[in-house]
């Protein structure tokens, strides 16, 4: 993991100064470039399960957001997407405190959102919940899951009114995570039902391929 990792830094380092070359003498071109390509680096990391680094090149990556969304509001949103990554790295090392404190950044910028990005912004809360709701069902505490997973859908449903179908696509995981839930219950009726809805809101949602839970849930069905 330590060689992969230096790997890593190394060609995320040439890909920097190529991007900058490209960028010219544009300080808020070069300022995304690299915001992106320290994004891209940490997806990579925490796609191959390499968390610790891969929360490293978030706050790398974010530094440069930081800086470029004073004149574009739009890049609060992969900013914000940052922090929900970090506490994703968390979770799945299963520091849930560290997770928790992560997701609630997110919350605190509430008052600072501009409002061009409010639908998405609110998407990013819906998902905020739904993965506390995730650590609760974890911890087997499946009403606190739950409770979470309402707050989820309530968010998630918001965004989808002010024009956001990208929310539909956590509507029907949250629905698996629902689903399986009343499985773990024995309520076979009530998860049949619940699969149902989460396949209907994959299907509501612009994505051009299905993720892996909705072809699981049309599976089932």
């Amino acid at each position: 993991a330590n060689q992969q990792f230096v790997l890593t830094s190394e060609l995320s380092a040439f890909t920097d100064r190529l991007l900058s070359i490209q960028a010219g003498n544009d300080p808020q071109k070069i300022l995304v470039a690299k915001a992106e390509n320290a994004n891209k680096t940490a997806e990579s990391l925490y796609q191959d399960e390499v968390y610790d680094e891969a929360i490293t090149y978030y706050l790398q990556s974010n530094e440069f957001y930081e800086k470029a969304m004073v004149k574009d509001e739009k890049l609060w949103i992969p900013y914000l997407t940052n922090y929900l990554q970090m506490g994703d790295a968390y979770l799945y090392q299963n520091q849930y405190d560290k997770a928790m404190m992560t997701y609630q950044q997110i919350l605190d910028f509430e008052q600072q959102i501009p409002a061009s990005v409010i639908p998405q912004y609110t998407q990013l809360k819906g998902s905020v919940y739904y993965y506390v709701g995730d650590i609760y069902k974890t911890s087997n505490d499946l009403k606190r899951a739950e409770k979470e997973y309402k707050t989820a859908e309530k968010y998630y449903k918001a965004s989808v009114a002010m024009g956001n179908k990208e929310a539909y696509q956590q509507l029907g995981e949250m629905y698996w995570g629902k689903a399986v839930i009343a499985y773990q219950q024995d309520n076979l009726k009530k998860c049949k039902q619940l699969l149902e809805q989460s396949v209907g809101y994959y299907e509501a949602a612009p994505a051009e391929r299905p993720l892996m839970t909705y072809a699981r849930a049309k599976s089932v069905l």
